[in-house]
């Protein structure tokens, strides 16, 4: 087995790094593993607020102002070869205040949605005003004109089929292991770039108090920021 390979590790300030590590496996294929280009958050509400530079994203019900789920993407098509095939894929967060037990979904998202600069305050969960680019309960991207884009539903696009799910139930790290919805959705993401809005990531059951706060690629501890890993074989390997 050959040692890792560094691609690239760059650093986008003060936004968070984008880092991206190629190894090669024994069977002969490549894992490549991957920081997110964007996140945030959706918060019910028919006001516009977000969180696109914060630390943190949510998924889950508080007791007082509604649902909340996660939005993450990963720039899938700028750093595996057209053509690979997607073998395996885990993504890792790290869960930083969270209630009782709740399971996670993973959804992939049918439209675009943005990062602006948003930041709430204090633990980040009631959101704050959303700033132009961010991605809204409402909104994809929030702009000040009187109609900004919106998702074709309040709280995002998403498919109803479930990528992958983990039941979070303390602080602590958690992974989506590999499933076969997951692996399609990051073949989809290779053959069709412009399909890869990412995933939205929510309650099971929405109606359970219990908001989970995962860290986002913003947050100051570089270990815990999210992780995709992906097993693929180069084109022309199978």
């Amino acid at each position: 087995m050959r040692g890792p390979v560094l691609v690239h590790a760059q650093a986008f300030f003060p936004r968070g790094f984008i880092v991206c590590f190629l190894l090669a496996t024994a069977s002969g294929a490549d894992v490549i593993q991957l920081s997110p280009s964007k996140d945030n958050t959706l918060y019910e509400s028919d006001l516009p607020i977000s969180n696109g530079a914060g630390e943190h994203f949510f998924a889950g019900t508080t007791p007082t102002s509604g649902r909340r789920r996660g939005l993450i993407a990963f720039d899938i098509a700028g750093n595996l070869p057209g053509g690979s095939t997607v073998l395996r894929v885990t993504l890792r967060l790290h869960v930083s205040h969270q209630r009782g037990t709740a399971t996670i979904e993973l959804h992939r998202a049918r439209a675009d949605w943005g990062e602006g600069s948003s930041v709430a305050s204090r633990g980040q969960g009631g959101g704050g005003p959303a700033m132009v680019g961010d991605a809204t309960w409402l909104n994809t991207f929030w702009d000040d004109t009187e109609s900004p884009p919106a998702w074709d539903l309040p709280g995002g696009d998403f498919d109803p089929s479930v990528s992958a799910f983990v039941s979070v139930s303390s602080i602590d790290y958690y992974t989506f292991y590999s499933t076969d919805g997951l692996v399609a959705d990051v073949q989809l993401f290779v053959d069709t770039p412009k399909a890869n809005f990412g995933w939205v990531l929510m309650a099971q059951i929405e109606s359970v108090l219990g908001p989970n706060r995962f860290d986002s690629r913003e947050s100051s501890n570089l270990d815990y920021r999210p992780l995709l890993t992906v097993e693929f074989a180069p084109p022309g390997t199978r």
